[in-house]
């Protein structure tokens, strides 16, 4: 592995949604694009990462990115992580693995 400082992945997500807006886009994308760049800009994001990370973070349980996006709203903010789930946790509470493709882009999925 290289050691790549994390923050370019920040600068590239960037770089690529700005390009991404510069082009004929539907409004739904476009806002979607607009409020990931939103995220990418928050003015305190390595602070509440750094928070989460002390807080919450556990090896190989909950995981938090240097290039985690962060939404900032009154009196907080969210913070994306990677969360593990096992396959035998879901098999535990009665859930297959079988995803229906076809209906991920309406965002659903038939997980039983």
């Amino acid at each position: 592995m290289t050691d790549i400082e994390p923050s370019i992945f920040v600068q590239l997500d960037r770089s690529f949604i700005v390009r991404l807006l510069s082009t004929n886009l539907k409004q739904s994308e476009r806002d979607r694009f607009e409020a990931a760049l939103e995220c990418l800009n928050s003015p305190n994001r390595e602070v509440y990462i750094k928070g989460c990370r002390a807080e919450i973070h556990e090896e190989g349980v909950i995981e938090i990115d240097d290039s985690a996006m962060v939404s900032e709203g009154d009196g907080g903010a969210y913070v994306q992580a990677w969360v593990w789930v096992s396959n035998s946790d879901l098999l535990l509470d009665g859930l297959e693995l079988d995803v229906n493709l076809e209906n991920l882009e309406d965002g659903e999925s038939d997980l039983t």
